[in-house]
């Protein structure tokens, strides 16, 4: 059966052509500029959620927030990873996508069952505002499947205008959301969540599009056993690696409280800030990944990614002092050193997304689901031991001790199976920048 639209066109293209022609920087500068976009439109809403709210209802936002963010990396059941793989290398996408199908049911039928577990464990009883907020929070979950499924296929057949379009969406419509109730004076808990939700499910809509043009959508029973199996280690290493992004939050509310989780999240939107290229970045170099399966071109990317997160870290932490009262309010001035703790974890955490992904890429995801459940074992033995006696800042630097294990794992496993030294994986060099800018051949050992 033969497949239509662009996946047609990329299908009957070799490999290390595909990869020569896959016009990476041109991505890599159009996902940052999209990048930069959301980043300032959280900059606007930002300091609206903190001055409108307070430490108290910022810090419930970030709960629910927090929960749906858990909630959307782990609703694909680990087929992200599968499907751009299985595109890249050319399957046709319906085929791909009916693949996948039985794993995005199954996510969603745990995500019901535990949603009012969930929902009384972090918000307590069905009386509070927040149980209700968490629980349908947890069961828009089907329109994040959605999405990470059609950008599996985007990413692996370099559609970045949907990943452009699904990012700004989700980013777009909380602000105009923020916007229009602070002009009429309605921001509140309830009102700023909805427009979070408004948000997941125009992105939904949005990746309903990409199915729609993948038909006709046919597979076979031994498909969806390849996607499972690659999915469940995917799934794991997905697991522990959003534990180390997103659970850091979850503890400070569980063993301090909502106020000190409120100033942590201000201090985590500044941090986040030197993630934003290298996320795009990351991006932009997943077909390529597939392909360079764990090699040279995978050494630069992580090298390209270290840099520009500790060059954007550096700049953010000479300025935290002044941006945090300016953006947020005099109330937040405790998030200035817990910005500094973080900045290091978000660098740390940069590169070890990007080489993990490698990993992925080269059907390795077992791999990285250790290196993130030693660096979410770090990170909650150092919050249990720094937590309680010094604050919202042992939770910082648990943080990025977390980020900082599962780095050095996953690099000590990347130098032994590759054979590329430790200093080509850690430094950009000339060779690195060549090989991501100018897109030379990448030499490839299959």
């Amino acid at each position: 059966m033969t497949s239509s639209g662009p996946w047609r066109r990329r299908r009957r293209m070799p490999a290390l052509e595909a990869l020569r022609g896959s016009g990476i920087a041109r991505a890599a500068f159009g996902l940052t500029g999209v990048q930069l976009v959301v980043m300032l439109l959280s900059f606007a809403t930002g300091p609206i959620q903190a001055r409108e709210l307070g430490p108290e209802l910022r810090g419930q936002l970030a709960t629910v927030l927090i929960v749906g963010q858990i909630g959307a990396f782990l609703s694909d059941f680990g087929a992200l990873g599968w499907i751009t793989r299985q595109v890249a290398h050319g399957e046709r996408a319906g085929s791909v996508l009916r693949s996948a199908a039985p794993l995005l049911l199954a996510a969603w039928l745990v995500a019901v069952a535990l949603a009012f577990p969930i929902a009384t464990m972090v918000g307590g009883s069905d009386e509070s505002l927040l149980f209700w907020l968490l629980l349908f929070q947890i069961l828009l979950l089907p329109f994040s499947s959605l999405v990470q499924a059609a950008s599996g296929v985007a990413l692996g057949s370099a559609n970045w205008r949907f990943i452009a379009f699904v990012r700004l969406t989700g980013a777009v419509v909380p602000f105009i959301g923020l916007v229009v109730l602070l002009l009429v004076d309605e921001v509140t808990l309830l009102s700023t969540v909805v427009c979070y939700y408004l948000a997941a499910v125009a992105a939904g809509v949005i990746a309903l599009g990409v199915w729609w043009r993948s038909r006709p959508i046919a597979t076979d029973v031994s498909a969806v056993r390849d996607a499972w199996r690659f999915g469940r280690g995917a799934w794991l290493s997905t697991l522990l690696n959003v534990s180390n992004l997103r659970a850091d939050g979850l503890m400070v509310a569980a063993v301090l409280d909502f106020r000190s989780l409120g100033i942590y999240a201000v201090a985590a939107t500044l941090a986040a800030l030197p993630g934003v290229v290298p996320a795009a970045v990351t991006q932009a170099t997943a077909r390529a990944l597939s392909l360079d399966n764990l090699r040279e071109f995978a050494a630069a990317t992580v090298g390209a990614v270290l840099a520009l997160a500790a060059i954007a870290a550096s700049a953010i932490a000479l300025t935290a002092p002044v941006l945090v009262p300016l953006l947020f309010g005099d109330e937040f001035d405790e998030a200035v050193p817990v910005v500094w703790f973080l900045l290091t974890g978000t660098v740390l955490g940069a590169a070890a997304q990007t080489l993990g992904n490698a990993i992925t890429l080269a059907a390795k995801p077992a791999v990285v689901a250790w290196a993130q459940g030693a660096g979410v074992v770090t990170m909650l033995l150092g919050m249990a031991v720094l937590g309680p006696r010094f604050g919202i800042l042992g939770v910082a630097a648990a943080s990025a001790s977390g980020y900082g294990a599962s780095f050095a794992l996953l690099l000590t496993y990347a130098r032994v199976n590759s054979g590329i030294p430790v200093r080509r994986w850690l430094l950009l060099s000339p060779r690195s920048v060549q090989l991501i800018y100018k897109r030379r051949k990448v030499q490839a050992e299959q």
